[in-house]
């Protein structure tokens, strides 16, 4: 078969024109391709900026409605002065002049950023619950007395480490300071409550379905020291409790009612829960006492006196020991001692009757 120069040059003709339409037919699938993406891209942009356009037009709207809404409480410099905190502080201004007490003025109650509210540092604690612009308003009961419970808490963790670190006689110096401090601060913060609204609701430090266990916390480690202290209890450290030695059950819960009476002082004006706990406590001890004294015999009778009187005389002279099982004459009478409040009832002090406590178990 002989070479074909003119069939050669025919077929390298049209595969030449087939690969010049088919990049013809490329670039046009590109510049549409290209084209249709920059229309996107261009719709896209549109639609983002209409909705910028938007959002910005809401936003200033909100802003407005809002400084309106700030400008029924707050004067024209206050409202200004808030907004440009943003947002978060606007809600807070309108939150806190919302939920003021009948009769105050959220105008008057704002303050500077060198002002800032009477609210002192809870020691020990966590801080910063007062933001520099919220510290900007007086405080008010109703504010202050979210902290309540964070007072109670601390006294809590701390008598937890109390009997975590005995035997450790720098830790539990270093504790027994700190427990002060929160009491000091307790002092304090009722002071800013007193001065901010003078009508307020009592403090209590241990409200809450959170108090009554930091309550038992607290009664728990200091009853177990009391005892300790007083020789009567010994701590067990593998058990991490006190335990109570072998002795007059008169004895120690004397102990135990001393320890109340001291909870009872220094809580008195901190939490009217702890009150009535050491009111139920007392109750508890005065009841375990008229259990045991019912079970002894002669021998553990360690005073007699000729009447009521003379016992109650020796008492007021501190001539008796807490725990002493006492006889008048003739059996016509039996108490134990305990030298704390006890016993609930009608006492006549300087010539009028008042409720108070005796000092004393009868049975």
């Amino acid at each position: 078969m002989g070479f074909s120069l003119s069939s050669f040059l025919g077929g390298a003709a049209g595969a030449g024109s087939r690969g010049l339409e088919e990049r013809r037919v490329n670039l046009q699938r590109e510049k549409e391709t290209a084209e249709t993406r920059k229309w996107q891209i261009a719709t896209e942009a549109r639609a983002d900026a209409r909705a910028r356009k938007k959002a910005r037009a809401a936003k200033k709207r909100e802003t407005e409605e809002r400084a309106e809404m700030l400008s029924l409480y707050y004067t024209e410099d206050q409202v200004k002065d808030i907004m440009g905190g943003g947002n978060a502080q606007a809600q807070f201004a309108l939150d806190y002049a919302t939920k003021l007490p009948s009769g105050q003025d959220a105008s008057a109650n704002y303050r500077t950023s060198s002002q800032i509210a009477e609210v002192p540092p809870i020691s020990g604690g966590p801080r910063g619950k007062v933001s520099p612009f919220t510290s900007r308003f007086k405080t008010t009961a109703a504010a202050l007395e979210k902290y309540e419970g964070g007072f109670g808490e601390m006294l809590a963790i701390n008598a937890r480490n109390v009997l975590k670190f005995q035997g450790n006689e720098t830790k539990l110096a270093e504790l027994a300071a700190e427990r002060t401090t929160i009491e000091n601060s307790v002092k304090s913060y009722e002071a800013a409550k007193a001065k901010a609204e003078p009508d307020a609701d009592t403090t209590d430090i241990f409200s809450g379905s959170l108090g009554l266990g930091r309550m038992e916390t607290i009664i728990r480690q200091t009853e177990g020291q009391a005892l300790s202290l007083a020789g009567q209890a010994d701590w067990n450290k593998a058990e991490e409790k006190y335990t109570l030695r072998a002795g007059s059950i008169g004895t120690q819960q004397s102990t135990v009612l001393e320890n109340l009476s001291v909870l009872e002082k220094t809580y008195s004006t901190m939490s009217p829960s702890m009150l009535e706990r050491v009111e139920l406590k007392r109750e508890i001890a005065t009841n375990k006492i008229k259990v045991w004294a019912n079970t002894i015999d002669d021998s553990l009778i360690n005073k007699t006196f000729d009447t009521l009187t003379d016992f109650k005389t020796a008492a007021a002279d501190n001539k008796i020991t807490p725990g002493t099982v006492v006889e008048l004459q003739n059996g016509s009478g039996f108490y134990v001692y305990t030298g704390q409040p006890t016993v609930k009832a009608t006492i006549n002090y300087k010539g009028e009757d008042v409720i108070g406590f005796l000092p004393y178990v009868k049975f």
